[in-house]
């Protein structure tokens, strides 16, 4: 389960950020996260939830936005959204296919009182 890594790296950036900018109380988190990360959102979640117990995050809302893989062909460059990892472009049939998002995993936007 790579999610419980995941929430402590990012409680770790949340922590620092929380010292930083001298805030007592978060009241979101907003994270954005590929689908080619293999996250799982409920495991995520709940590891979020569990690792924050008794911390200055405790009760934070966690909101996940969640980015489709997208490619882009080498061939005929058209850009195009990756359905089942197939990575074969639907116009010209190359699997020459640059990933172009998917890979997301980062804090998009901390809400604070």
């Amino acid at each position: 389960m790579h999610e419980m890594a995941l929430v402590s790296a990012t409680l770790k950036i949340l922590h620092a950020k929380m010292a930083e900018f001298n805030v007592k109380k978060v009241v979101q988190v907003t994270m954005t996260i590929g689908t080619m990360t293999n996250v799982e959102e409920m495991t995520f979640k709940a590891a979020f939830e569990v690792c924050t117990e008794g911390t200055a995050l405790e009760g934070v809302r966690l909101v996940i936005e969640r980015v489709p893989i997208r490619g882009k062909c080498a061939q005929c460059e058209l850009e195009f959204t990756v359905m089942n990892y197939r990575f074969q472009c639907p116009q010209c049939a190359q699997r020459n296919v640059e990933i172009i998002a998917g890979k997301e995993f980062y804090i998009k936007s901390i809400e604070a009182e």
